[in-house]
This record gives C-alpha cells, structure tokens and sequence, in this order.
C-alpha cells in the first residue's frame, strides 16, 4: 500500500467516523444520556451511566435514609438503583527501599442502593425558587448559601 493510498484510507474512514458521530449526537439515545447527566452532575460519570441504565427516567435519586431525613419514604416493593460508592481505608506497605512500613490510602467502592423520588411517597420537596435579574446576584448566592446552610447542605465554590 503506498502512502497516498493509506491516506486516502486514513481520509475515507475519519469521514466516516465523523458521520457516525453526527448521527449519534442526534440520537434519541444520545439526547436522553445529556438529560441524564445534567440532572446527576454530583455524582460521578460511571454512576451517572449507572442511574441512567437502570432509570431513565430518574430525575432525583438518593438513599433510603436519605428519603427518611426528607420525611419521604421508599415505596414497598421499588427496585433501588445500584451505585457505586466509594470507601477510603489505609492500609500499611513496607518501602521495598527502605523496608520501613509507609501508610497509604487505598479507595475500594462497594455497591449501594439508592432511589428515584418516583420511587417514595411523603412530603414535598422545598421548591427554590430565586432568579437573577440585572446584579441581584449577590443577595442570589447569599440566599442560596443560608438555604443550603438551613438544610445541611454543603457548598462549594470552584473557579472554572
């Protein structure tokens, strides 16, 4: 094969995978992975593809407990979602140099079950409903931080 056949190859199958890709952004599939992912965005990818495959149509999900503290409680019979969720343990090695015992951290992720609001019954959920309008968005953040705070929610502050 000379060069220019090979890159003709190379040519015709990045088109190919380019018109591949296109159809899949339109895809229905594709379309409700998005929705998926923009609604779990705390959780990590592999748990928002976890959610998103075993609930579509999830759109708020937590613990049992979790429902419990929110004065909702799971539905008898609804089958959980399964999760991963990870767990930190330290552990001791020796230093194959210096055959001294280092303390690491190790991450193991065990199973967990959590459940769509679909899936409970109880009180309703508190509704935020603020916006921001010209520079109202200082007195915006401090009302959001207090609510956050009223609930036992943490916040976190990220430049991007």
């Amino acid at each position: 094969m000379t060069a220019s056949e090979l890159m003709k190859e190379i040519e015709s199958n990045l088109k190919q995978l380019a018109e591949e890709t296109d159809d899949f952004k339109k895809s229905e599939f594709f379309k409700a992975y998005l929705e998926t992912m923009s609604k779990f965005w705390q959780y990590s990818y592999h748990n928002q593809l976890l959610i998103h495959y075993q609930n579509k149509e999830a759109v708020k999900v937590a613990g049992y407990r979790k429902w419990q503290e929110l004065n909702r409680q799971v539905k008898q019979g609804s089958k959980a979602i399964k999760i991963l969720a990870p767990s930190i343990r330290k552990v001791t090695e020796i230093d194959p140099e210096t055959l001294q015992p280092v303390e690491k951290e190790q991450t193991l992720f065990f199973p967990v079950n959590v459940f769509d609001i679909s899936q409970t019954d109880g009180e309703e959920l508190p509704d935020i409903n603020l916006s921001i309008a010209g520079d109202n968005y200082k007195h915006f953040i401090e009302t959001l931080v207090e609510f956050c705070k009223s609930k036992q929610i943490n916040v976190d502050f990220k430049n991007l």
